[in-house]
């Protein structure tokens, strides 16, 4: 079951799962247009598409990130159709619909959630340290007892999702 590989979901209250499955929606994409479905959760049902260089075939899943508060912190990038593509989707107001009635999953998806924030704010930093690597006469990347803090946050959270059974194999510098 595709259910099963969204991490915040594997174990999820079977009302819940039906409840989900009866907000379904199915989308018919073309040859090279993109599967542009931001704050929505789809799986692919049929064909071939791409995201961010990657094949996406039956059974695959993207945009589990739809949890996020702010479409900010999720990924925005859209995969392309290589074939025609049929996929189920779940939008994040359709999923919030329901959650409440599931007090328990509503706490894994409220720590996905974070997880994801953080992830983004990572990434962001990353990114704006690379940039200051190339552009030296911008502003000067943070001190030493900034970058401990952070970096104490980060271990203190991979931590805590590791508790969780979640392991988080792309950790970078």
């Amino acid at each position: 079951r595709w259910i099963e590989k969204i991490w915040y979901l594997k174990d999820a209250n079977d009302h819940l799962l039906r409840d989900i499955s009866q907000m379904l929606n199915a989308m018919v994409f073309g040859p090279k247009e993109l599967l542009d479905v931001p704050a929505t959760l789809y799986i692919v049902r049929k064909g071939v598409a791409a995201k961010k260089g990657l094949p996406m075939v039956q059974g695959a899943f993207a945009g589990s990130d739809f949890v996020c508060e702010s479409e900010d912190d999720m990924d925005g990038i859209a995969a392309c159709a290589l074939t025609h593509v049929e996929l189920l989707t779940l939008t994040r107001d359709d999923f919030y619909a329901v959650l409440p009635d599931f007090p328990e999953s509503a706490r894994r998806v409220a720590f996905a959630a974070k997880y994801y924030r953080v992830r983004k704010l990572i990434m962001d930093f990353a990114r704006e340290q690379r940039l200051l690597r190339a552009h030296p006469q911008w502003p000067q990347p943070l001190g030493a007892a900034q970058r401990i803090i952070i970096l104490s946050d980060v271990g203190r959270g991979l931590a805590h999702l590791h508790g969780l059974g979640v392991v988080h194999r792309d950790i970078k510098p």
